[in-house]
């Protein structure tokens, strides 16, 4: 596996780091890396990302679908696919990841170590609520968890910001949409207190 010393930021480019960076493009190279720290896309509002004080992985090759259920909606994705890119392929059959950040670039593997949410997260919660698998890599080796099967493992994993291990991949439930079109409805409010009553009225996801 080739080290590369490289700068790099998370989103806001307020702080940097500088350290080796590996950048594997097949899963088998994650026994070999599974001590280090696993970053993705650097879509973090935050600076998570930033390992300064070592060498970490660049898990963004590890892009591949590994599988898809076009019956129940379950995909099987590798860390590094950005989350937009799910919505992109699996919007005109019908899925759409159920929880979707504010960036279509965050990884599957960063929504996961952030447990991102989205617009919907009062009606479906966050995006962990949508993962019913991870392959984890465990002292080199990758260990699939889910919430009943090392559940414990799974709850650290979830939101864990990446502190269990290198997530190799990871097994979503999508949702059914009616197609790549979106349609909105707006309404003005008049004031505060009429803005406020709208938003407990809604039943929108």
């Amino acid at each position: 596996m080739l080290w590369n010393t490289q700068s790099y930021t998370g989103w806001g480019r307020a702080l940097s780091a500088e350290g080796e960076l590996a950048r594997p493009e097949r899963a088998a190279a994650l026994a070999e890396l599974y001590a280090h720290p696993a970053i993705g896309a650097r879509r973090s509002y935050g600076d998570a990302c930033l390992n300064s004080t070592g060498a970490a992985v660049d898990m963004t090759r590890l892009d591949r679908i590994l599988s898809f259920d076009a019956t129940t909606g379950l995909v099987e994705a590798e860390a590094g696919v950005p989350v937009g890119e799910l919505a992109r392929l699996f919007a005109p059959l019908g899925w759409m990841p159920t929880v979707m950040p504010g960036t279509g670039f965050a990884t599957i593997g960063g929504c996961i170590a952030m447990d991102v949410h989205g617009k919907n997260h009062h009606v479906d919660g966050s995006f962990g609520n949508h993962v019913t698998a991870i392959k984890l890599m465990v002292a080199g080796k990758p260990k699939t968890i889910t919430p009943k099967r090392n559940a414990a493992l799974f709850k650290a994993t979830v939101g864990g910001l990446g502190q269990t291990g290198i997530i190799a991949s990871a097994t979503l439930q999508m949702s059914r949409c009616e197609g790549e079109g979106m349609e909105v409805t707006e309404q003005r409010a008049e004031n505060w207190e009429e803005h406020i009553a709208l938003l407990s009225s809604s039943q929108a996801r």
